[in-house]
């Protein structure tokens, strides 16, 4: 699984229309195959006093990259739906703002962050093969050295 983080901006809007625009489109998400969209832990209720910085952050949990694009492009759907709508899709040191971007410069991007995704996703199948090799090795060493230990006690009994 791997999450990303979608932060939504709306110029103009207060805290409660940011949470509203953020609870719809979080639902709408969930129409998609995702494994789960939720608000960050720590996230103000809604009608808080104070900071309200995560009130439009969503995290939004996919099973593998390929769902990423259906993402963005509800996301960018999203943003044409008022005046000053804009989000970022974060996924750790890289973003894409989701604004003013024609189909084409979109579609570059996704495909740039699918690539560092897929890239890492292997380094940590690769990792989990190693270790599995490498515990499969420790296993078959002990083996013969139980196999000596039941054959001399069959010796004995």
């Amino acid at each position: 699984m791997h999450a990303i983080l979608v932060d939504l901006l709306m110029a103009g809007a207060d805290d409660q229309e940011v949470y509203e625009a953020a609870s719809r489109l979080r639902a709408h998400l969930l129409e998609l195959p995702v494994d789960d969209v939720a608000f960050p832990a720590g996230r103000a209720p809604a009608g808080a006093k104070g900071d309200g910085s995560l009130i439009g952050t969503l995290v939004v949990t996919l099973a593998n990259s390929a769902v990423l694009v259906a993402v963005v492009q509800a996301v960018r759907e999203w943003t044409t739906r008022g005046a000053g709508r804009q989000a970022k899709i974060s996924d750790g040191d890289r973003s894409l703002e989701v604004t003013g971007l024609t189909a084409g410069q979109q579609r570059r991007i996704i495909d740039a962050m699918l690539l560092a995704m897929d890239a890492e996703t292997t380094r940590r199948a690769a990792e989990a093969l190693k270790d599995a090799a490498e515990a499969g090795k420790d296993a078959a060493e002990a083996k013969p050295d139980a196999l000596e230990a039941g054959q001399e006690r069959d010796r004995r009994g």
